[in-house]
């Protein structure tokens, strides 16, 4: 089944809403076009998360040059760099070393300076900062924004400003100009970019491309049977305000939960990441989990009655969002409804069920 959705994105796009858009206040120029270029690259692959690494077009006017590491980088260093462009230096001032990346040849009389802050077991912080070019990588040390300030040193901007996610730096293959694309913050569904220019006033920004309407979530789009049954599991996990301890397992699975909804409803092509545990012991835990009291035992019931209704409402949106038959809408369904479903749990199998 999953061979033989390999086409999606490109079927899905000539149907579904034209979806990602440049906001109304941006400058339509060479750059902003590029940067929605490469986001609609982006949304259409099959990559889970928008900050991850996008797929470059085939006849791309610029180049990446600095740019997430590929896959989970919650292990910190998340950072891959053009040695042609930037130089990379280390400080170590606490046990975990700063790592910095240096734009080796400025632009307009300006220069790009990216930073990795090891911070906790979540992972680093991330930085982007223009300085005016004639400082001294000593300069840069001894003045550079620190996490929290509310007033940064004379000629210094900032455009990422310690994220839990790196931005990406691109070269324009026909000026030699650089710029720049924050990829906002992980918690922000489907976040906009925002979209910057090396210049010789700073770091203008250009543009800002948005994944979907504004005031709105991703999600809000599907039917209210599918979001009934989204409601149900995130009540089995506990109230809202559980985060499940020092680690906040039980928050991390609320916020990848949401992202899946957010696929589920816009990119279902996307929902590419295997889910922690098999159906078989999704299933064999809910129902040992019920048995815990009355409370329980009512809301798995609810659960299991509102999965079908879920699925065949599901199966309609996607044969109306993108004019798919309603069989291969309903396959789909089936897929993704039970994606969803093993998101909201995590059972250790480590001692068996």
């Amino acid at each position: 089944m999953f061979a033989s959705l390999s086409l999606w994105p490109i079927q899905a796009w000539a149907s579904a809403t034209a979806w990602p858009r440049l906001s109304a206040n941006s400058h339509h120029s060479s750059v902003c076009r590029q940067a929605l270029k490469l986001a609609r690259s982006q949304f259409q692959s099959g990559n889970f998360y928008l900050y991850w690494p996008p797929p470059v077009p085939h006849d791309f006017a610029s180049t990446l040059v600095l740019r997430p590491k590929r896959g989970d980088i919650g292990a910190g260093y998340g950072i891959w760099s053009d040695p042609r462009f930037f130089r990379t230096t280390v400080k170590r001032t606490n046990a975990a070393p700063d790592t910095l990346y240096w734009q080796r040849s400025a632009s307009r009389g300006r220069r790009f300076v990216a930073l990795d802050i090891p911070f906790n077991w979540q992972g680093d912080w991330y930085a982007l900062f223009s300085i005016p070019a004639d400082w001294s990588l000593k300069q840069f040390w001894k003045k550079r924004p620190h996490s929290g300030s509310t007033r940064l040193p004379s000629g210094v901007m900032t455009y990422v400003n310690y994220s839990w996610r790196p931005p990406m730096v691109l070269v324009d293959n026909n000026n030699g100009r650089l710029w720049a694309v924050n990829m906002g913050p992980p918690y922000a569904l489907f976040g906009k970019w925002r979209v910057f220019v090396l210049d010789q006033n700073g770091t203008k920004p250009r543009c800002t491309v948005r994944f979907h309407q504004v005031l709105s979530k991703p999600a809000w789009s599907l039917p209210e049977a599918v979001r009934r049954f989204a409601r149900l599991c995130n009540r089995a996990l506990g109230p809202d305000d559980q985060s499940g301890g020092t680690m906040h397992p039980i928050a991390t699975l609320r916020l990848e939960s949401q992202e899946t909804m957010a696929n589920l409803a816009m990119r279902p092509w996307a929902l590419t990441l295997k889910p922690y545990n098999t159906r078989a012991e999704v299933d064999a835990d809910l129902r040992a989990w019920a048995k815990e009291g009355p409370q329980y035992r009512q809301l798995y019931a609810q659960i299991q009655r509102q999965y079908p209704v879920a699925e065949r409402a599901l199966g309609r949106y996607y044969a109306t969002r993108f004019h798919w038959r309603l069989e291969k809408a309903n396959r789909v369904a089936a897929r993704d409804l039970d994606i969803v479903f093993r998101s909201y749990f995590v059972f250790s199998t480590e001692q068996g069920n």
